[in-house]
């Protein structure tokens, strides 16, 4: 689900949402057995299959919003280059940065 939390104390992550044109999803997941429910934020957007939409995921996923602020600020060049791609083809990558294998 998109994220009710306020946003303003994070402006890389608004900067990276504009540039891609994507929110923040909040995955909400069980804790474990008596521990409370833990979430997940990432940057994307939601799949709609009933509008043939197949979401987007545009980062890994954190456990706060300050460590999904960190990395889109420590990344802010490789999302500024996908977002440069995206305007010239109006294609998402096929694999993004964070997910490529390590250099053998």
């Amino acid at each position: 689900m998109l994220t009710k939390k306020p946003l303003a104390n994070y402006p890389s992550i608004i900067e990276v949402m504009s540039l891609l044109d994507c929110s923040v999803i909040e995955d909400v997941g069980a804790g474990g057995p008596g521990a409370p429910s833990r979430s997940l934020f990432n940057l994307g957007d939601p799949a709609n299959p009933a509008a043939g939409q197949h979401g987007l995921t545009a980062s890994p996923a954190f456990h706060s919003l300050a460590e999904l602020e960190q990395f889109c600020s420590q990344h802010m060049d490789q999302f500024e280059a996908v977002a440069a791609e995206l305007d010239r083809n109006n294609t998402y990558p096929d694999a993004w940065f964070w997910d490529a294998p390590e250099p053998a």
